[in-house]
């Protein structure tokens, strides 16, 4: 099996097995390999392979064919192939790659990749035939016309150094290569040369950067397999070595802790999704297998498949729903919904059964109902709420329904409780009829724009409550909504952004004071039963505009919020990562006490031009994950990021960022987008490890996409996206909880090589008390407790690399400290699992020896 990524390869071998890892504390050591190479040539490699691909500069992929030469091609070429914006041809001794500038598309610019030192013993043969034949009709003499020359899948290069093959081969529209050893082979033998090049630089990411005079070939981060006898895989440390500035070599480190790692926060996967026309993906859900669920809009012929709901988009626009697999490969199912106007999917969100809810816009008197549900007809007006859940199939509807009285009501936000019951809120609505509920908080609205907040039962056929949200039924303003939540006790939670003076807040809340004009952000908690409030605030700072669009809550009840503001006054917090507006336009992330009475932090957030929070969801840490768009050229991103640099061809880039636990800190920030047109981040759901996926919009032919994914073809004016992105830390298992509850441990800072400040923070211990963090590099399963200890362990501690480093808590229960990461790179990749274990004394008796335990986190160490 061969691992691959864009021009490179896979190593696959055997190693030592002796190998101990540690954060600056615990060397890495072995017999007979150093974290500089492969330093000894006497290594035995049972099978190793190198693999990478070939990636012209912002072309759109095309299938790549090989073609033995039988005259059609120069007499040195063994096999010619051509698609995806380059043509390349194999010959012994190396290979050629030609790229075709966007300025003139005729051939340019030949990049010849020689490699360096090989034996004179190399043969080169096509692999896996394929059926199609190919004739060349050269110029008017028919003799010397090619007929029939035949097709291969693949290229093998045999013995191009002692005991090292090489192969090509297609993959998704792009020419990949694997270097495979044998045992007995030394890597260090491997050099390409590359003639014809201006320049030869490896990036921040790894990546090999050939700058050509036609643009820049790019080979991604080389990935390294070994594989014993027993044919287990693991993967190891691989990077590309600039031996000048025409030649490299492939570097091998340190064996990486686990199986499968990904050794830097990135892409995990990132695919387009839509058809020829105009796609946007508005919202996002994930399943517990991984499995994302999308919703949004399209004018296009968009992909469904077989025994969806829809096919085809009727009244000019629909909305969809698609169900993607956990790889990001395939669709598991994808229907369009809507009648004979207009739709649009604004809010989606699955229950444990693979269930979709879904919040749409309709303009269609013919919008998919079901019969007993609570409203199955349109109610007039420009628009109606369509509220539908779907079976876990995506084949039918479980139940369809209208929502909105005889105005304009237009679909906004969309929670989803325990038990099945459907919250949601109107963005806003001057239906004055719009249904309420007897004894809910509000039941009687003016001539202005508000919102509501409604709650429809499991099965879709009656309200439990509705309430309207806004001031004065007499002033003509508008109140919009953002954002909904809802707790384990049905405590509903919803932000948003409002022109009404009078809009409700509650005596103590953190902010009651409107100001003179202009809009603010607002955060509301409902009781279960939506007749009264539990607290409710202005956010906003000054008369500057502030607009909320994104909330999600933790477990104790805190708000998390982030939107856009042009307030220089907008409240924030001391340390925060930014105290001063940056910009005109500034993004921004707060967060609010379970209580509404006080701010736990608020900060701004971006560069130095426009910058918008527009999603926001939370790790299993309590980490915030903000998503959005940037106008600034200086937007703030993190060592290790997927993509550091904005385009300035483009006037706006998506980006991704996540906050440290006290909003202090970025732990990883980064732009999303492609080049030369615009990129939006719209939604972002989480899952239990953490992993972040975003949706949106592009409007650019080259955004960044993965190998393998579902859909690597740019369809039309604008696209939408679906994203994973893996940060370089997660959490697993939940440890036993102490006397105050359950500790959580969190990071403080991003896992950097050279990181002097990387820290740790735990909660709720034992008050001024001494407990251990125990660091090792594998991980034991959660539930259990290996050791007797009467707790959960998760790391293990029989690992020759385990450790334990003393933690005190302060009075408060709460415990912090640094682990400096110094400056070694051989550190870079490996894996880390980490849990903090506390002593009680006194009365309180935890467990048998008087022990708790935290959950436990995985760090990997990124540059």
């Amino acid at each position: 099996m061969f691992a691959t990524n864009s021009i490179g390869g896979a190593i696959h071998g055997r190693l030592p097995t002796t190998w101990l890892w540690g954060l600056g504390i615990v060397a890495v050591w072995s017999s007979n390999a150093t974290s500089q190479g492969f330093q000894n040539p006497q290594a035995r490699f049972p099978v190793a392979s190198v693999s990478t691909s070939l990636r012209p500069p912002r072309e759109r992929v095309l299938p790549i064919q090989f073609i033995e030469n039988c005259g059609q091609a120069e007499r040195s070429a063994k096999f010619t192939a051509k698609g995806g914006g380059l043509a390349m041809h194999c010959r012994e001794g190396g290979f050629g790659v030609f790229l075709k500038s966007r300025a003139d598309l005729v051939q340019s610019t030949c990049v010849e990749i020689a490699f360096e030192g090989a034996s004179p013993k190399t043969t080169i043969q096509g692999e896996d035939p394929d059926t199609t034949s190919f004739n060349f009709l050269l110029g008017n003499q028919p003799s010397q016309w090619v007929a029939q020359a035949p097709d291969a899948r693949t290229i093998f290069y045999k013995n191009v150094y002692e005991n090292i093959n090489l192969q090509f081969r297609e993959q998704d529209g792009h020419i990949e290569y694997d270097f495979v050893l044998e045992p007995g082979a030394d890597p260090s033998r491997v050099v390409l040369r590359f003639d014809g090049a201006e320049t030869l630089s490896i990036g921040e990411d790894g990546s090999l950067e050939i700058k050509t005079s036609a643009g820049t070939l790019r080979q991604p981060k080389p990935r390294a397999f070994v594989t014993s006898k027993a044919k287990n895989q693991k993967e190891v440390r691989c990077n590309y070595l600039a031996l000048d500035d025409r030649r490299c070599g492939f570097q091998l480190l340190d064996v990486c802790a686990g199986d499968s790692i990904v050794i830097d926060p990135g892409l995990e996967y990132s695919t387009y999704l839509g058809g020829t026309g105009d796609d946007f993906g508005t919202a996002i859900s994930v399943d517990t297998l991984g499995a994302t669920y999308i919703t949004g809009q399209t004018l296009s012929v968009f992909p469904t498949t077989p025994g969806a709901i829809k096919t085809f988009v009727t009244g000019g626009q629909d909305g969809f729903v698609t169900k993607l697999s956990a790889t990001g490969t395939a669709l598991v199912y994808s229907t369009l919904l809507g009648g004979s106007s207009i739709e649009t999917g604004h809010d989606i969100r699955v229950n444990n059964l693979g269930e979709a809810y879904v919040l749409f816009n309709t303009a269609s008197s013919d919008f998919p109902t079901t019969p007993g549900s609570f409203d199955t007809t349109y109610n007039g007006g420009s628009n109606d709420l369509g509220v539908v859940k779907l079976n876990s199939a995506g084949t039918a509807l479980i139940y369809g329904s209208y929502v909105g009285g005889s105005g304009f009501d237009a679909a906004g936000v969309l929670a989803l409780d325990g038990v099945g019951n459907a919250y949601f809120s109107p963005v806003q609505s001057n239906s004055t009829n719009y249904p309420t509920t007897p004894g809910a908080f509000q039941t009687v609205k003016g001539p202005n724009y508000t919102t509501a907040v409604t709650k429809l039962n499991p099965s879709g056929t009656a309200l439990v409550y509705s309430t309207f949200l806004t001031g004065a039924i007499t002033d003509n303003v508008e109140t919009l909504a953002g954002g909904i939540a809802v707790d384990s006790a049905g405590s509903v939670y919803i932000g948003g952004t409002t022109r009404q003076p009078k809009y409700p807040v509650t005596p103590g809340a953190f902010d009651t004071t409107f100001g003179t004009f202009g809009r603010k952000g607002f955060i509301t908690k409902l009781n279960p039963q939506g007749s009264g409030l539990v607290y409710s605030t202005f956010l906003a700072g000054d008369d500057n505009d502030t607009y909320l669009e994104a909330l999600a809550i933790d477990s104790d009840g805190a708000v998390y919020v982030t939107g856009g503001t042009l307030a220089a006054l907008f409240p924030v917090t001391s340390g925060a990562w930014a105290t001063t507006l940056p910009a005109s336009v500034s993004a921004f992330i707060t967060k609010l006490d379970a209580t509404g009475a006080f701010l736990v932090y608020s900060t701004f957030f971006g560069g130095s031009n426009f910058d918008y929070g527009y999603g926001i969801s939370l790790t299993p840490l309590g980490l915030a994950v903000l998503v959005g768009y940037t106008d600034s050229n200086n937007f703030p991103t993190t060592p290790g990021a997927f993509d550091k640099m904005f385009d300035t061809s483009n006037n706006v880039d998506g980006f991704i960022t996540l906050l440290n636990f006290t909003g202090s800190k970025l732990i990883y920030s980064s732009y999303l987008g492609g080049s030369g047109a615009q990129d939006e981040c719209l939604a972002i759901a989480t899952d239990s490890m953490g992993n972040a996926f975003v949706t949106g919009v592009t409007y650019t032919p080259n955004f960044p996409v993965t190998n393998g994914a579902y859909d690597a073809i740019y369809n039309g004016l604008a696209d939408a996206f679906v994203s994973k992105i893996d940060f370089p830390v997660s959490s697993y298992g939940s440890g036993t909880p102490g006397c105050n509850g359950s500790h959580v441990l969190s990071i403080q800072a991003s896992p950097n090589i050279n990181n002097p400040s990387f820290s740790l923070f735990c909660g709720e211990a034992p008050p001024s008390s001494l407990g251990l963090l125990l660091v090792g590099d594998t991980g034991l399963p959660p539930g259990t407790d290996p050791y007797g200890l009467g707790c959960d362990i998760l790391v293990d501690l029989l690992s020759p690399a385990a450790f334990g480093m003393d933690m005190t808590s302060d009075a408060s229960g709460g415990a912090s400290l640094t682990i400096p990461i110094p400056n070694n790179t051989s550190l870079l990749g490996q894996t880390f699992y980490l849990q903090a274990v506390w002593l009680w004394n006194g009365s309180c008796s935890p467990s048998p020896y008087n022990l708790s335990s935290s959950n436990g986190i995985i760090v990997i160490i990124v540059g």
